[in-house]
């Protein structure tokens, strides 16, 4: 075993658990910075190894998410995200064109068109099941590749994500509401001026 798949396998592990904490991050910000960190560490880990599509992906993949942090923080419209959308769905078709192993290499183009998609909306909810889908769709494909410690990431992400729509998406709302209505309750009642009537004068 080489020195340089080890540190290829240190690098892909500190990038994934970096991308799986970003599924408990309550904030879009947040969660693109530790998309954007985790994915420098695919880029490295995957050039360790000269595996050059993956390499190529994840970078586009960091590119898009760079972007995406910024237009988040400018907080642009929807229709920001068009062209790099675009862009991303076109560099990785070229990407996977010039490179092409077999059919699977398709998962990626959809893969990086979904997030690309997904990240575009301010809903966090709708973020996480874009993320869920994804890594839904990548379990399929490493488990069709028999890359069962891939789909085992897969898996803990799917897990993550629903995590992260229950604390965020069903507890929170209702802990916000029993707070509302318990600061209403303990309002304090106005005197009402008490007028006399006729036969009591």
């Amino acid at each position: 075993m080489s020195i340089l798949y080890i540190i290829s396998q240190v690098l892909i592990f500190i990038g994934t658990a970096i991308d799986l904490a970003a599924r408990l991050m309550k904030s879009k910000k947040l969660i693109l910075i530790l998309m954007v960190i985790s994915s420098c560490f695919s880029v490295a880990s995957y050039i360790f190894i000269s595996y050059p599509l993956p390499a190529i992906i994840n970078a586009i993949n960091l590119a898009r998410s760079i972007y995406y942090v910024y237009l988040n923080e400018k907080d642009k419209p929807l229709k920001s995200y068009i062209v790099p959308i675009v862009l991303t769905v076109i560099t990785t078709c070229i990407s996977v064109a010039c490179l092409w192993t077999n059919a699977y290499d398709l998962f990626m183009i959809a893969s990086l068109s979904i997030l690309a998609i997904g990240f575009s909306f301010k809903n966090l909810l709708e973020i996480r099941i874009i993320t869920i889908v994804n890594a839904a769709m990548w379990l399929f494909y490493n488990i069709l590749l028999g890359a069962y410690v891939g789909a085992l990431c897969n898996v803990l992400n799917i897990i993550l994500a629903i995590v992260g729509i229950i604390l965020y998406d069903i507890i929170a709302p209702r802990k916000q509401k029993k707070q509302v209505e318990l600061a209403k309750l303990s309002e304090p009642i106005e005197d009402i001026e008490y007028i006399p009537q006729e036969n009591e004068k």
